[in-house]
């Protein structure tokens, strides 16, 4: 049973208890307000050192984007004055000068080394075509005063077309001297004219010899007229 004085002070210090609405608001403790921490698959880890807090979302881009950013960038000053280097810079193609002279002298050796077969093509000499027979015909008739005699020479070729060199002796002493006329191609008979013209009182037989140089033996025929003057 207890004491009469101590019940008193049990009622004593019931009545010092103050009511509910003037107790303290004690806050709750901090381990108590932290939220729970974002699982690994909802994180982003660049690296696993140096974690730097992210930086609020610009304008213009979600959250939800994930944006790689590497380096501090380039200021704005230096990205005029490279773009000002790179504008007034000279170009630097001297190195390419040697292969271009050497180029252009390539071509213009090509275009010279051209013109010089071109030019031997024109003007080497032709292959005289091949002569296989010649024959010399003489007028018939008696020539009378002061008449021409036309003695003519036909000469047969292989057909190749080409010149022929030939020269004409008279009875009388006189030559010629060499002559050249010029066969067409597929043409086999070449005609060459000897004019003989005889003047004053007399008779005079006339020969006319055409030859043609051939290899080591020179090919040749004649011809002989008459001629009667009273």
């Amino acid at each position: 049973m207890q004491s009469p004085e101590f019940t008193a002070s049990r009622e004593a210090a019931a009545d010092r208890t103050p009511p509910a609405d003037e107790q303290p608001t004690v806050p709750p403790r901090a381990d108590t307000l932290r939220p729970p921490a974002l699982s690994d698959t909802q994180a982003t880890v660049l690296g696993k050192r140096n974690r730097v807090a992210s930086a609020p979302v610009p304008a213009g881009e979600e959250a939800g984007e994930i944006v790689l950013r590497f380096g501090p960038g380039v200021p704005v000053d230096e990205q005029d004055a490279l773009r000002a280097r790179w504008r007034t810079a000279p170009p630097a193609p001297a190195a390419h000068r040697p292969r271009r002279r050497r180029r252009a002298w390539i071509a213009a050796t090509a275009v010279l080394a051209f013109a010089a077969v071109l030019l031997w093509l024109l003007l080497r000499p032709t292959p005289a075509p091949g002569v296989l027979a010649v024959q010399v015909q003489a007028p018939a008739r008696q020539l009378h005063c002061g008449q021409t005699a036309d003695l003519v020479g036909v000469v047969t070729t292989d057909g190749r077309g080409g010149p022929v060199t030939y020269h004409w002796l008279r009875s009388d002493g006189h030559d010629s001297g060499e002559l050249v006329s010029t066969a067409r191609s597929g043409e086999r008979r070449l005609r060459v004219h000897l004019r003989w013209t005889v003047r004053g009182p007399g008779r005079f037989q006339g020969t006319a010899r055409l030859r043609i140089p051939h290899r080591d033996t020179p090919m040749e025929a004649k011809a002989t007229f008459s001629y009667a003057c009273s």
